[in-house]
């Protein structure tokens, strides 16, 4: 259950090459009131939110990830909090590197592109289901 917005967002990016800004909003406001509930937590998750967003917007200004994708793991930050976020990230880069060499197996369209909710999605299943 905790995995099925990123699963909407993983189907979303792969129908429209997009991310709807209401669907991380949504996760936002939701993961923001958990947040706010657990008050012990408040500032770690915040800081995972915000270590995602120093690792990431680096490739985000070279266009190398989009700013959906940014955000959705801004999202997951605020969910997982900072242990689990980085091992998210390490997760989401090994996943997009495998699917990247499934593509390049691939010869026949040399357009294709990684869609980085997909590895976002695999990293965050082991999460979702108590595994790590």
């Amino acid at each position: 259950m905790r995995s099925f917005s990123v699963f909407s967002a993983a189907v979303s990016d792969l129908k429209t090459d997009r991310i709807p800004n209401s669907g991380i909003a949504a996760g936002g406001c939701l993961a923001g009131f958990f947040v706010l509930l657990d008050g012990a937590a408040f500032w770690n998750r915040l800081l995972a939110a915000a270590f995602v967003l120093v690792v990431l917007y680096p490739l985000f200004a070279l266009r190398k990830i989009g700013a959906g994708d940014v955000k959705l793991l801004m999202v997951l930050g605020l969910c997982m909090g900072y242990p689990a976020i980085g091992a998210c990230l390490v997760r989401t880069f090994l996943a997009a590197g495998a699917v990247s060499l499934l593509l390049l197996a691939d010869f026949r369209d040399r357009r294709m592109r990684v869609h980085m909710s997909v590895p976002v999605l695999l990293a965050v299943l082991p999460w979702s289901s108590g595994l790590c």
